[in-house]
């Protein structure tokens, strides 16, 4: 986890990134009573401030890398040309630091995905997304791939990430990746 975040935004950041049934799974498992009003986007504050801060740490060790896990698994599929959308553009340019735009196409539809990167923002790194998760902060699978691209790129390596955990298996799974519109 991030220094620059405290746990409590950290684990915004990683609830976003689940859906609804999943967020309510965690109620049931916490006992927390009360949710089922909530939709999703008042749901991830619900639960928050509903835990103790031992039931924060708790969840935030059971879950990090299994929520980071799933989100990195659906960019790499993305990549590999899986699923409803495709990589469109990729722009990758100078700004404060490095700026890696992508643009995503669907069926009838398109998403943009931002991400810019310096050493001073490692930890908390400016991102945005159209998509629905991105678009409320949360790390969808639209940001793993603009890190994937910047690792690939060697624009940051994995060594010095430290925003968020990383699953054991993140480098063998990336190493031999091929990104459309990049190589």
């Amino acid at each position: 986890m991030t220094d620059i975040l405290d746990i409590e935004e950290y684990l915004k950041v990683l609830f976003q990134s689940l859906t609804l049934p999943e967020l309510k799974t965690i109620c049931k498992e916490l006992e927390i009573k009360g949710y089922s009003k909530y939709k999703k986007v008042d749901l991830v504050d619900f639960v928050i401030n509903s835990m103790s801060d031992e039931e924060r740490k708790i969840i935030l060790a059971q879950k990090e890398l299994e929520i980071i896990a799933k989100e990195i698994n659906s960019g790499i599929q993305i990549i590999r040309g899986f699923g409803q959308e495709k990589i469109d553009e990729i722009r990758i340019r100078p700004k404060n630091g490095t700026t890696i735009e992508v643009l995503f196409k669907g069926f009838n539809w398109e998403t943009e995905s931002y991400l810019e990167l310096s050493q001073d923002t490692l930890q908390n790194p400016e991102r945005d997304c159209d998509c629905r998760v991105g678009s409320e902060n949360g790390l969808c699978p639209h940001f793993w791939i603009n890190v994937i691209i910047a690792i690939k790129k060697e624009i940051i390596s994995i060594n010095d990430w430290s925003f968020t955990k990383l699953p054991d298996n993140f480098h063998p799974q990336i190493q031999n990746l091929t990104i459309p519109k990049l190589d």
